[in-house]
C-alpha cells in the first residue's frame, strides 16, 4: 500500500526516504532511500527526522493505508511540519479512546466496555464480565477488538457471555496495551468512507460498498464504488462522517471511517487519520472517481493548503466522479501449502479487469482467513455499471485455483474436523459452500450406508462429449449452493474437471473399489470446494 505514496512522491519531485521495521519490507527499494527503523520506535523515527531536517531538509512526513498516523503526527510536530494533531491522531488510533469520545460528544449510543489483562496467563472472571455487561447495557450479539490494531485481527462476533471471555483471550496477544473493547454488534450494512479536512473545509471523495463475509470473523471479500445508496442514505453518511471526524478534532489531511446503515440510523465503526487500505485510496477510488486522493494527501502534507482546496472544489463540480463504478474482490484458500496455481494467465484476459495483486505463490503456508491479511490475492475491475464491475471481478477471482500439496496435517485437519450434530453459528471451518454440520453429517450417513447403489448417480452433459458423475444426494443444491468465491456447486464440478479431467472416472472406479475413499471425496468437495477434491485426489495419487 505505500508503494503508490512513494510512487506519487517521486512524481512531484520529491526525495523519498521509507523506513520500516523489516529490512526486506516490499516497496522500500523504490525509494531513494530505505532506513532500518521499526515504526513502532517513535522516539527513534523523531531522532532521524530532527537529524535528516537539519542535514538535507524535510518538508513532508507521510503514511497511507496504515494506523501509524500518530507515529507520523509526533513526527511532524517535533520537526514543525503539516500533520493532524498528537492528540487527535491518538484518539483516532486507540479504537478505546475513539469510542469513549464519540460517545461523549453523542455521536454513537452503541454499548461497549473495556478489558485490559497484562498478564498472558490471567483469565477475567465470569462475575467480572457480567458486571461490565450490566454496566454498560451490552446486549449480545456483541463484537470483541483489540483496541489497537488494524486489518479485523483479533476481531470476532460472540453470541454469549462463555464464547465472549474466549475471545477476549484471543484478541489480546493482537493488542499492543493488551486491551480490548467489547461493543454491542452493530446491524446493517457496512460502508467505506473517506475525504480531507483542510482550513476547516471537508470533502468527502468517496463512499464504498464493504462485502464483509464468514462470521464470527470480519473477512472483506471485496468492496464496491461507488456504493449503491439513495441520495438521503449518502447524505446521512457523510454528514455523521464529517460531524465525527471534526469532533476528533481531525484538522489536516486525510481521514477515512467503516460506518454503518440500520433501519435510516448511522453508527460510527471507527475513524482513521488516514486514507484507506485494501487497495481502495491507491486503486478504487482514482479508478472510480478520477481523483489521485494519494497526490492530494502528499501535497497537504507538504503544506500545499490552497491548492488542494481548489482541486477538490472543482471535482466537486465535476460530473466525472461517478461515471465508472471499480469493484475489489479477493479469493483465498483452505489450509495448506500451494502447490500450483491455475488459471493466473486467465485472470488477465478477463473483460475489464484492471489490476491484479496475487499475494502467495508455490510452496507458500496459506489458512482459511481469520483476519484481512490472511487473503491469497486480490483483483480489480472497472465497468459502467455497479453489476458489471462487480461480475468481472468476481468471475476472474473464479477462475484461480490454488492446487493444495497433498498429504498436509493442516488441510487434513480442515477437511476432516469432527461433525458436531449440534446446530452451531460459527460455521467459519465448516464448509466453503455454506453447508451446516448437520447437512454435512446428512450427506455423511448418505454416502456412507448407500455408496455403491448405481441409481444414487446421475449425469450431466459437459461440451456434449463428456459427462460427470455426481451422487443423486447433492442435486438439488447444483444451483442453489455458491462456495466461496461465488461458484454454483455445479460450476465447480465442472472446474475440477477442467484442472484434473482424470477426476471423475477415478471416482466413479472408487465406488465399487474402495467406498471410504469415495466417502471421503465427496465430503472433502463439500468442506473444501474444488481445493478439496482435488487435494484428495492428489493425496491418493501420491
Amino acid at each position: 500500500m505505500q508503494g503508490v505514496a512513494i510512487r506519487q512522491a517521486k512524481q512531484l519531485g520529491a526525495f523519498v526516504i521509507a523506513t520500516d521495521g523489516n529490512p526486506n519490507a516490499i516497496c522500500a527499494n523504490e525509494a531513494h532511500l530505505f532506513v532500518h527503523i521499526d515504526l513502532k520506535d517513535t522516539n527513534g523515527l523523531i531522532a532521524f527526522a530532527k537529524k535528516t531536517q537539519q542535514e538535507r531538509g524535510l518538508h513532508a512526513v507521510f503514511t497511507t493505508a496504515t494506523d501509524f498516523s500518530h507515529t507520523v503526527a509526533c513526527i511532524a510536530e517535533a520537526c514543525k511540519l503539516p500533520s493532524h494533531s498528537i492528540e487527535a491522531t491518538e484518539k483516532s488510533t486507540n479504537k478505546l479512546l475513539m469510542r469513549n469520545h464519540l460517545s461523549n460528544a453523542g455521536i454513537t449510543t452503541i454499548p461497549f466496555f473495556s478489558v485490559t489483562i497484562h498478564d498472558s496467563k490471567k483469565n477475567i472472571e465470569k462475575k467480572d464480565l457480567e458486571k461490565k455487561i450490566k454496566d454498560s447495557h451490552l446486549q449480545f450479539p456483541a463484537v470483541v477488538k483489540p483496541v489497537d490494531n488494524m486489518g479485523a485481527r483479533g476481531c470476532k462476533k460472540v453470541n454469549d457471555i462463555d464464547t465472549l471471555s474466549i475471545a477476549i483471550q484471543e484478541a489480546l496477544p493482537f493488542s499492543k496495551s493488551r486491551t480490548v473493547i467489547v461493543e454491542t454488534f452493530i446491524h446493517g450494512k457496512e460502508y467505506s468512507i473517506e475525504g480531507f479536512i483542510v482550513d476547516n473545509q471537508f470533502f468527502v471523495t468517496a463512499l464504498a460498498d464493504r462485502h464483509i463475509y464468514f462470521p464470527p470473523y470480519f473477512i472483506e471479500m471485496g468492496h464496491t464504488i461507488p456504493a449503491h445508496v439513495t441520495k438521503t442514505e449518502e447524505k446521512k453518511l457523510c454528514d455523521t462522517f464529517e460531524k465525527a471526524v471534526r469532533s476528533l478534532g481531525l484538522t489536516h489531511g486525510a481521514c477515512k471511517g467503516d460506518i454503518f446503515l440500520h433501519n435510516g440510523k448511522v453508527y460510527i465503526g471507527e475513524i482513521a487519520a488516514r486514507l484507506s487500505g485494501g487497495y481502495m485510496s491507491g486503486w478504487t477510488v482514482p479508478y472510480s472517481s478520477h481523483l489521485n486522493v494519494t497526490q492530494l494527501a502528499l501535497r497537504l502534507a507538504f503544506g500545499e493548503n490552497t491548492e488542494v482546496i481548489h482541486e477538490l472544489q472543482k471535482w466537486q463540480k465535476s460530473t466525472q466522479k461517478t461515471k465508472v463504478f471499480c469493484a475489489e474482490r479477493a479469493y483465498i484458500s483452505i489450509p495448506g501449502k500451494v502447490a500450483t496455481i491455475i488459471g493466473e494467465d486467465k485472470v488477465r484476459l478477463t473483460p475489464k479487469v484492471c489490476e491484479f495483486f496475487p499475494r502467495v505463490k508455490s510452496q507458500d503456508e496459506v489458512v482459511f482467513p481469520t483476519n484481512n491479511v490472511e487473503k491469497c490475492g486480490n483483483i480489480l475491475a472497472v465497468g459502467k455499471r455497479y453489476t458489471s464491475a462487480s461480475k468481472s471481478a468476481e468471475q476472474a477471482c473464479q477462475k484461480i485455483v490454488l492446487r493444495l500439496k497433498p498429504n498436509e496435517m493442516s488441510t487434513n485437519a480442515f477437511l476432516e474436523s469432527p461433525l458436531l450434530s449440534k446446530k452451531t453459528e460459527d460455521n467459519h471451518s465448516v464448509s466453503v459452500f455454506n453447508f451446516t454440520n448437520e447437512q454435512l453429517l446428512q450427506f455423511s450417513k448418505i454416502l456412507k450406508a448407500d455408496p455403491l447403489v448405481k441409481k444414487t448417480i446421475q449425469k450431466i452433459s459437459r461440451k456434449k462429449s463428456k459427462k460427470i458423475a455426481y451422487p443423486r444426494c447433492i442435486s438439488a443444491f447444483l444451483t442453489k449452493k455458491f462456495d466461496v468465491q461465488g461458484r454454483t456447486l455445479l460450476k465447480a464440478l465442472i472446474q475440477i474437471d477442467t484442472c484434473e479431467s482424470n477426476f471423475f472416472s477415478w471416482v466413479e472406479k472408487l465406488m465399487y473399489t474402495d467406498t471410504d475413499v469415495y466417502q471421503k471425496v465427496w465430503l472433502a468437495f463439500l468442506r473444501g470446494g474444488i481445493q478439496g477434491a482435488l487435494y484428495l485426489y492428489d493425496s491418493q495419487h501420491t
